[in-house]
């Protein structure tokens, strides 16, 4: 055998000693407890561990670890913190772990553990909504006008800024002397109405009849709405005369509604 054959043949040799001499330094055990009261917390943590009750587990890994405090307690911690979902403790205790026991057997994959989490919780940072709602412009209240409110087919509104005698007062004289002048009208059209249904009856002929009773329609129709009208400027006029300022200073105000159905009389006093 050629002396070159020799050197590359020890020079393989050696290549491969020193590779398995990494590769079992890597795969090396976590370091355990030396203490028998914390291997027995690794025991029944490891037991717990095993039946998914990782909170329980978690609870024996820190009583060993405050007692011995070796590199297998982190590595287990941070299983169950990740378990849990506390990723920062998870990351804390896996780091611990890789510094005081570098080469152990699992600190691969305590490194992708850790690359995971922080992945994880960057994008959670990112989804997460802010803790307190944006800021809003405060912007004054539109003021919104009061529900408009049926109003009737007439209305006579008074109003009065001071106090004074009734007899001095000529807009309440006013109005109720228009109110019995209405109401004098209404009488006389609804008169002629009933005049002329009368005379209806007693002529021969028909279609006379028929003109008749619709003029006496129209007149009592007319008769009725001046009556109403007449009637809300009497009792208008009379509300004036009696009226008081009210207890604020404000001018009182009197309102009366003519409708269909009758008089509506309501406002301040």
């Amino acid at each position: 055998m050629r002396a070159s054959h020799v050197v590359r043949a020890l020079w393989v040799t050696m290549v491969f000693a020193l590779w398995a001499m990494r590769s079992a330094s890597a795969q090396a055990p976590i370091q355990k407890p030396t203490s028998k009261a914390a291997l027995e917390h690794l025991d029944k943590g490891n037991k717990l561990y095993n039946v998914r009750s990782w909170t329980e587990a978690s609870e024996e890994f820190k009583a060993g670890a405050l007692i011995d405090p070796a590199p297998i307690f982190d590595y287990n911690l941070g299983q169950c913190y990740r378990k849990l979902k506390r990723y920062d403790d998870a990351i804390w205790h896996y780091e611990r772990f890789i510094k005081t026991n570098p080469q152990a057997g699992h600190v691969a994959t305590a490194e992708k553990h850790i690359a995971d989490m922080k992945a994880e919780l960057q994008r959670t940072a990112i989804t997460e909504p802010p803790s307190e709602s944006a800021p809003t412009t405060t912007r004054a209240p539109v003021p919104t006008a009061a529900p408009a409110a049926s109003i009737p087919a007439a209305s006579v509104v008074v109003r009065r800024a001071s106090r004074e005698a009734w007899y001095a007062d000529g807009l309440g004289w006013g109005l109720a002397g228009s109110g019995v002048i209405a109401l004098a009208a209404s009488a006389g059209f609804l008169w002629n109405a009933r005049g002329l249904d009368d005379e209806a009856s007693r002529v021969a002929s028909q279609s006379e009849a028929e003109r008749l009773h619709e003029t006496a329609d129209t007149r009592r129709l007319l008769g009725r709405v001046i009556g109403i009208g007449g009637a809300a400027l009497l009792v208008t006029g009379i509300i004036t005369l009696a009226i008081h300022p009210a207890n604020d200073g404000s001018p009182p105000v009197a309102s009366i509604a003519v409708s269909e159905h009758g008089l509506l009389i309501y406002g301040r006093f």
